[in-house]
C-alpha cells in the first residue's frame, strides 16, 4: 500500500528483479476497500500508516482486504517516546519539520502500545518483531546523510552523539531479544508490527 506513484514503480522494479510474486497496490489505507478484494496474503504499510488521518479505518479496510490466514505489517512507523506527548509532537513539528526530520507532509507519531491497540481493533493476535539489524554506524551515516536544500537534518553535533549513543545501545539491544521486546512495548525502542487472525 503505497501513496507515491514513484515508490510504488520502485517496489514493482524490485519485486520483478528479485522475482517475488508482489502485487504493488496504489492508493491511500483509509480507501482499501474501493479494491473491493479479499484475497490478499499480506498487506504491508512501510512508513505510512502514521500518514493516515485515521488509522483505525485504514487498519480494519487492510483486514478486510486479507485471507482469512492473512496478515498486516507495519514496518518503520513513526514512533513517540514515552515522555512525549502527540501535542507536544505537534508543537514541534509546526516550529521545525525539518529539524525533526519530517517534512513529507501529513504527519501523526504514536506511541507503540497505541499502534498495538490500534491493531487489537481488527486482528486477535498482534506481535511485536526485532528490525533489522543494522549496525550504528550504518545508522549514524543515514542520519548524517539527510539534507534538506543541502543542510544536514541534524545540524547539531550534540543531537548527532546523542542519536549515534541510542544506536549503539539499540545494536547491542538486538542480541537480548525478551529485553528489546520489552522496550519496544514501552515505545521506547522502535518495532515492526505483524497482527493476524489465529488459525483454529
Amino acid at each position: 500500500v503505497e501513496p507515491s506513484l514513484a515508490l510504488c514503480e520502485l517496489i514493482r522494479d524490485t519485486a520483478v528483479r528479485l522475482n517475488l510474486p508482489i502485487e504493488v497496490v496504489q492508493g491511500v489505507g483509509e480507501q482499501l476497500a474501493n479494491l473491493q478484494r479479499s484475497d490478499f496474503d499480506i498487506v504491508i504499510f512501510n512508513s505510512s500508516l502514521h500518514h493516515c488521518d485515521d488509522p483505525t479505518l485504514a487498519i480494519a479496510q487492510a483486514r478486510a482486504c486479507l485471507k482469512p490466514s492473512g496478515s498486516l505489517y507495519l514496518v518503520n512507523e513513526n514512533m513517540l517516546k514515552p515522555w512525549q506527548t502527540q501535542a507536544g509532537y505537534y508543537r514541534r513539528l509546526a516550529a521545525d519539520p525539518i529539524g525533526m526530520g519530517h517534512y513529507g507532509g501529513n504527519e501523526h507519531s504514536y506511541h507503540n502500545f497505541t499502534y498495538v491497540g490500534l491493531l487489537r481493533k481488527s486482528f486477535a493476535r498482534v506481535e511485536l518483531l526485532v528490525p533489522r539489524a543494522g549496525s550504528a554506524i550504518e545508522d549514524l551515516d543515514m542520519l548524517l546523510s539527510r539534507r534538506v536544500d543541502g543542510a544536514r537534518v541534524y545540524a547539531s553535533n550534540a543531537r548527532v552523539l546523542t542519536r549515534y549513543i541510542y544506536y549503539i545501545l539499540r545494536e547491542k539491544l538486538r542480541h537480548a531479544p525478551w529485553l528489546y521486546g520489552l522496550l519496544g512495548r514501552a515505545s521506547i525502542v522502535p518495532v515492526h508490527f505483524k497482527a493476524s487472525v489465529p488459525t483454529s
